[in-house]
């Protein structure tokens, strides 16, 4: 199968929407299907992915940086037109994935909406005055995002239960949490962390990171 995922957040950035996507990449790569990912480009940064294709970006820098994708590209489009796309998978309600929705519809094929997070909790990040204004504008595009997807993908089910009640009808709602790369704590020190925090030997140690 060729998957095609539209992102707003990608690589060199390794924020919790990046992780996601490499984690299912590597995934679906392993199970035999081509992954091809849009995303933004980042300035002085060059893929070694072959099948990563990027469209210009506005480079902002309030608070992180994060380069805002120009959703059209001449170039990116006649790529696109090549590829033999099964099924698209969109990360963001807007941007690139207004671009996901568009070839979605144009060539007849499934639309998956994974719905990373809480959007209203990023509203920080806009410039005071239109932070208001971004919170219900970013809520209820994803919301209508959400219910013209085939499939919409949340990372827990508090989320799912959040989205319902801000209006998401869509029946085709599945929770699946992002997979954590076991070989990352393949060298941990269990001993050294016991010594530093004096925990003695017969105690279970359990960790939380979120």
């Amino acid at each position: 199968m060729n998957i095609a995922i539209f992102t707003n957040n990608y690589l060199p950035n390794h924020y919790g929407v990046t992780n996601s996507i490499e984690s299912f990449r590597k995934q679906f790569e392993k199970m035999g299907h081509t992954v091809y990912i849009f995303a933004p480009a980042y300035k002085n940064y060059t893929d070694n992915n072959p099948n990563v294709f990027r469209y210009p970006a506005l480079d902002i820098r309030y608070r992180i940086k994060f380069p805002i994708p120009i959703p059209y590209s001449k170039k990116v489009e006649r790529k696109i037109k090549e590829l033999k796309i099964d099924i698209i998978h969109s990360q963001h309600p807007n941007l690139l994935g207004t671009v996901a929705y568009r070839l979605a519809k144009e060539r007849k094929i499934p639309l998956i909406f994974t719905w990373h997070t809480l959007y209203d909790m990023y509203v920080s990040y806009v410039p005071f005055p239109f932070a208001k204004l971004a919170k219900f504008w970013i809520i209820g595009s994803a919301v209508k995002y959400a219910n013209k997807a085939d499939q919409v993908i949340v990372p827990t089910n508090s989320v799912k239960k959040i989205i319902k009640e801000w209006g998401v009808k869509n029946k085709n709602i599945i929770d699946i949490p992002t997979g954590v790369e076991e070989k990352l704590f393949d060298n941990s020190d269990a001993e050294k962390i016991r010594k530093k925090l004096k925990i003695s030997s017969d105690k279970k140690i359990i960790l939380s990171i979120s």
